[in-house]
């Protein structure tokens, strides 16, 4: 049973990504035949609790902002799941390029942060279920 729903969850997400999802505060569900306990409608994920994602201590260090848009699956109970990067855009106030680890920390840090937000789940008919959806964390440096 557990694989079954790691394929219906990578199929979902594999169909959200190839529908594109809409950057932050605007998400998304995919409109997946993958199971029939998914909704075919457009779903935006209303977060019922925000984390602020941690600094990673070398990306702070080199100056290092941007945005990781990651792809995942709400389940029934709010909770997130298959969290995937799905782009990461990322900058600096000098005109060095970002270091890789630097890319990877915030990557990191950006599903770290995501796994602790809870989601009011999409209903059908009154019942809750799974759905696919896309996020961007942002890091941004304060210089004030």
């Amino acid at each position: 049973m557990h694989h079954r729903n790691l394929i219906i969850g990578v199929a979902l997400l594999l169909a959200a990504i190839s529908k594109g999802c809409t950057t932050s505060p605007n998400t998304q569900a995919a409109n997946s035949s993958a199971t029939s306990s998914t909704s075919r409608k457009s779903y935006t994920p209303v977060p019922g609790r925000r984390i602020a994602p941690l600094y990673p201590p070398r990306a702070q260090y080199e100056g290092v902002q941007g945005d990781v848009r990651l792809c995942f699956t709400v389940d029934p109970d709010g909770s997130v799941e298959n969290i995937h990067v799905v782009k990461t855009k990322l900058w600096t106030s000098t005109s060095k390029n970002p270091s890789i680890q630097a890319k990877r920390e915030l990557e990191a840090a950006a599903i770290d942060t995501l796994r602790q937000w809870r989601f009011k789940p999409q209903r059908v008919d009154g019942k809750a279920i799974k759905s696919v959806a896309c996020q961007d964390i942002k890091f941004r440096i304060d210089f004030n």
